[in-house]
């Protein structure tokens, strides 16, 4: 912490590694998880039994080993902080809103009137940064 700031200055291949590593863990847990997702056990077992490999949706509507929106916010939070090596709720909010006007978080469920307050909120003294 610098200044009450996480700050990543020295990026290490060994931290670079763990990172990965938690990234790749993320989405094949997200991905496994998918298709029960807001499920009790109990349903789980009923509909499942056992969960042993990536299943498709139906209700999702995504394909077996498919992640969802979580792992694409994590990714967008990642991106963010690369970006400017610390973490800036503006430069997030930014990024989410260039994801989401492109269509390129396809699963996340956002009305437009929500994209328009997050534009207006945390943007309106930014300028168009792509």
């Amino acid at each position: 912490l610098h200044g009450g700031v996480l700050v990543f200055s020295e990026i290490t291949e060994r931290r670079e590694n763990k990172f990965v590593g938690a990234f790749l863990g993320l989405a094949i847990g997200d991905a496994m998880g998918m298709p029960v997702k807001g499920m009790n056990e109990r349903e789980i077992r009923k509909e499942y039994g056992t969960i042993r490999d990536f299943l498709p949706s139906e209700k999702n509507k995504l394909e077996a080993g498919q992640y969802t929106e979580l792992t694409q916010l994590a990714i967008a939070l990642a991106t963010s902080i690369l970006e400017i090596r610390r973490f800036s709720p503006q430069v997030y909010v930014r990024y989410l809103v260039y994801l989401l006007d492109r269509g390129l978080i396809p699963h996340l469920r956002i009305n437009v009137e929500s994209l328009e307050t997050l534009k207006k909120d945390f943007l309106s003294e930014l300028t168009d940064w792509i």
